[in-house]
């Protein structure tokens, strides 16, 4: 079946789900915060941080606009600015694309330099830590990185081979070490420009991006790539369009499913595909005002996705939240007067309400960077409620004391592997209940200690950046 249809069949059911819909009520702005960010700053990417704020990466150009500066910020979860640091030198350039935040809270940024592609990491409060370049000739703009299960990092750009572009893919250690490199081929006649990279909760990785026949140009395609964490592809997929996409920031949505925005030509999809690259479905927001631009989500509470995007007119920058399957339930607009807006992301917060992160420039081409709360909405109050944890949490299992069973229940904020163990008072083990990469949100696990004496017991959640232990009581 064509995108083209997919997409029709979409919207006809996108129609009806909504009509059955309860629709919450779109929550309020609280407060608007600006900084300014000089009179040429770009930026380019952005992450969460583990404490709920976030990290914002920048190009900067100052006068004469000769050469760029990378800057790298860091605001909490109310919008203060908690540090600024510029990666900078007299002569050479730095253009920074992408960054993260690793499991043990340090931000790391990747991007281009007159000196070469280049990876900076910075500690949690901004300290410098280390700063790598490499010598990747013919690799074009970093347009990907992520963290693996063991700590290394993976950087991702097009790859350009004379005749034909492809995927390449770099291996970097904890201490930014160069570890292995590979390149992923186009296939037969036509050129691939990867743009996201998603790890796996198997340890390996997802490459999503545009395709387009070679000679002559068109027609074009979204590219997807399954490789193992030793980077050996499993899959390919090249599926075919008349219009161009461009991808948007992707996330899972379950052990065996992620999402992402992108743009097809003038239209703004929404789109879940499996670990097998198959396309689950498709959603098009052409036709609303709200969602022009392409669109960008993050988890909410009840499986449902909080989205970010543009409107049709330039100084409105959107916030809503859609259902599981991608349906609109609300969306409310933001202006700041005499500002021009880009939104970077919209997230909903643990303790209620969401941020809205953004760029803004005003009619003198000054540039800013802002960040605006919403009070929280009316699902909220939804008894079975869910919510991205924002911090690692092993919980009080119940009951406590118990007779032969128990629930244990853990959060993570983000993938990585985590190790739930349970031991005897002498600190001897019992039972190992869960070990492995383990996506984000709350996990619950049952211990069965029905072949245990009577007695006290300790359960410890062993996550890659910390752990946590409690106590539990068997009573026979």
């Amino acid at each position: 079946m064509s995108l083209r249809k997919i997409c029709l069949l979409t919207l006809a059911s996108t129609l009806l789900m909504s009509a059955a819909f309860a629709q919450p009520n779109a929550p309020d702005t609280l407060w608007t915060r600006l900084y300014s960010a000089g009179s040429m700053d770009t930026p380019w990417d952005v992450s969460r941080t583990s404490d709920g704020g976030v990290v914002i990466c920048s190009q900067v150009f100052d006068p004469p606009f000769t050469r760029s500066d990378a800057v790298v910020r860091k605001l909490d979860v109310d919008g203060n600015e908690l540090w600024i640091r510029r990666l900078t030198d007299a002569h050479e350039s730095y253009e920074p694309l992408r960054i993260i935040t690793a499991t043990d809270s340090s931000t790391v940024v990747a991007g281009e330099s007159g000196f070469g592609p280049f990876v900076s990491c910075f500690s949690a409060d901004g300290d410098s830590l280390w700063t790598t370049y490499f010598s990747l000739d013919m690799w074009e703009a970093i347009t990907g990185l992520m963290e693996l299960p063991d700590g290394s990092f993976l950087m991702m750009a097009p790859f350009d081979t004379t005749d034909q572009w492809c995927a390449g893919v770099a291996a970097i250690s904890r201490t930014g070490d160069s570890l292995w490199t590979r390149t992923y081929p186009a296939p037969r006649g036509r050129i691939v420009y990867p743009q996201r990279i998603l790890p796996t909760p198997d340890g390996g990785y997802i490459i999503l991006g545009r395709s387009q026949q070679n000679i002559p140009p068109g027609p074009y395609g979204l590219y997807s790539l399954k490789a193992t964490a030793a980077g050996d592809t499993v899959w390919t997929h090249d599926m075919l369009s008349s219009e161009w996409p461009f991808m948007g920031a992707l996330y899972y949505t379950s052990p065996s499913d992620f999402i992402f925005g992108s743009r097809w030509g003038d239209r703004n999809l929404l789109i879940k595909m499996n670990l097998h690259g198959d396309t689950v479905w498709t959603r098009d927001y052409q036709a609303n005002d709200h969602f022009a631009t392409a669109i960008g989500v993050t988890p909410g509470r009840n499986q449902t996705l909080i989205a970010g995007g543009n409107s049709i007119y330039p100084d409105v920058g959107t916030i809503g939240r859609l259902d599981s399957a991608g349906n609109i339930l609300w969306v409310s607009d933001l202006r700041v007067r005499g500002m021009w807006l880009m939104v970077l992301t919209a997230f909903e917060l643990s303790s209620g309400g969401f941020n809205m992160v953004f760029s803004a420039s005003d009619e003198n081409g000054n540039n800013f960077i802002g960040v605006a709360r919403y009070a929280a909405d009316t699902l909220r109050a939804d008894p079975q409620a869910t919510v991205q944890p924002d911090r690692i949490l092993l919980k009080p299992c119940y009951p406590n004391p118990f007779n032969a069973s128990t629930e244990i229940t853990f959060d993570l904020p983000r993938t990585e592997r985590a190790t739930v163990t349970v031991y005897d008072i002498l600190g001897q083990k019992v039972a190992v209940l869960t070990d492995g990469m383990t996506l984000s949100g709350e996990h619950r696990l049952t211990f069965d200690a029905s072949d245990l004496p009577s007695g006290v017991y300790f359960y410890r959640l062993q996550a890659e950046t910390e752990s946590q232990t409690r106590k539990m009581l068997l009573l026979k």
